[in-house]
């Protein structure tokens, strides 16, 4: 169960595996109830259907590529998460069935890294205020260090040494990062959340 509740770590909902009936029966489990061996066979049948589904998701995708009109062929083999669990499972290593599983490509790799770069920056936005001040360049700004860290997170502060920032002014650097910010989208900002370089 525990293992499922990482799946998001690759981009799939963990309440698509462990919620329902398996998750019901967890919690009987869970609360130190003796099962029945109905519930005990029924647990187990659950498990092993949301851990296949789970190894399957990983391995081949949550949605059909043929679906939505892109011609690659169907997976020869669907059996082969069969194998993983299997062999995970002798080993007395479950999670080895999930790195099983796991694409190998380089390229997935790298995803599951900006995943979890991105969901990063995300919660730490959702955490910070707003900014709403309209800035020319050499105004003071209090929320000069939270812009430059943000502006940072999204790759836009020019890379200078610690002395060429001015703290508490929005100039130099913070300026160019702006910039760098606003032209990445097309044009100058007006989104509330970002100082307005109005200069």
């Amino acid at each position: 169960m525990a293992l499922l509740e990482t799946a998001d770590e690759d981009g799939l909902e963990p309440a698509h595996y462990t919620s329902g009936q398996l998750n019901d029966l967890a919690t009987t489990l869970d609360i130190g109830r003796s099962p029945s061996m109905e519930q005990a066979s029924l647990y187990e049948l659950a498990l092993s259907a949301a851990m296949l589904r789970y190894l399957d998701d990983l391995r081949h995708g949550v949605i059909d590529p043929r679906i939505l009109g892109i011609g690659l062929p169907a997976p020869a083999d669907r059996d082969d998460v069969v194998t993983c669990l299997h062999g995970a499972i002798d080993r007395g290593r479950v999670g080895d069935a999930v790195e099983c599983a796991r694409p190998v490509m380089e390229e997935y790799r790298l995803l599951r890294v900006a995943l979890k770069r991105y969901r990063t920056l995300a919660a730490a936005l959702e955490e910070s205020s707003p900014f709403t001040a309209t800035l020319h360049p050499g105004d003071r700004f209090a929320g000069a260090a939270r812009l430059r860290a943000r502006l940072s997170a999204f790759g836009d502060l020019p890379s200078a040494p610690s002395a060429a920032v001015n703290v508490g002014v929005y100039s130099g650097v913070l300026v160019e990062g702006v910039r760098h910010f606003q032209g990445r989208h097309g044009a100058r900002c007006r989104r509330r959340d970002w100082p307005r370089d109005v200069a």
